[in-house]
């Protein structure tokens, strides 16, 4: 359920424009934990597959850790904080 007067293509709108203004350094800065930490956990739930449950983990932890921040800077950006 939506605020009042925040429809889900706004959402959608502040989303993309969050990406596009900070992306890269979302990536840069808040990608790192979760690409070691999927690096580690793929690594030791497939010990014969290191490299690729490495790249694997490091992938998804990454991703999971980058779209967290995105969802703060996304409430942040509805409540008015920065727009």
């Amino acid at each position: 359920m939506l605020a009042a007067g925040i429809t889900e293509a706004s959402v959608l709108t502040i989303a993309l424009d969050i990406l596009a203004a900070y992306g890269l350094k979302l990536a840069l800065w808040f990608g790192w934990p979760g690409l070691m930490a999927g690096g580690l956990l793929g690594t030791a739930l497939f010990p014969g597959w290191r490299i690729s449950a490495a790249v694997g983990g490091a992938l998804v932890g990454a991703t999971a850790w980058a779209a967290c921040w995105l969802a703060v800077a996304l409430g942040l950006r509805m409540m008015g904080v920065g727009g």
